[in-house]
């Protein structure tokens, strides 16, 4: 496999006047929306045309999950019960 198999590409616009935002995976998105990622220069360049300041940057490899989900109650109880058990540990 090549290095290539690992190159992804964003679509960077610009939100307001130097202020500048990565096009994410739906419209209307907000800072927790994961970003979209492109296998292809061509796809990105694609998706850069929809929008009137869109630019392609191209980046390694994409993360395998660009969005950490909140804890459930149960998680988070979890969580405190193994930090209490660790101290008691101390």
């Amino acid at each position: 496999m090549t290095d290539d198999a690992y190159i992804t590409h964003v679509v960077r616009i610009e939100v307001d006047t130097g202020e500048y935002d990565l096009v994410r995976v739906h419209n209307g998105w907000t800072a927790l929306t994961p970003v979209k990622y492109f296998s292809s220069y061509a796809e990105a360049q694609e998706e850069a045309n929809k929008w009137a300041t869109g630019v392609v940057e191209t980046t390694g490899k994409a993360p395998i999950n660009t969005y950490i989900k909140p804890m459930t109650k149960e998680e988070r109880g979890r969580a405190i019960e193994k930090i209490q058990a660790n101290k008691a540990q101390d």
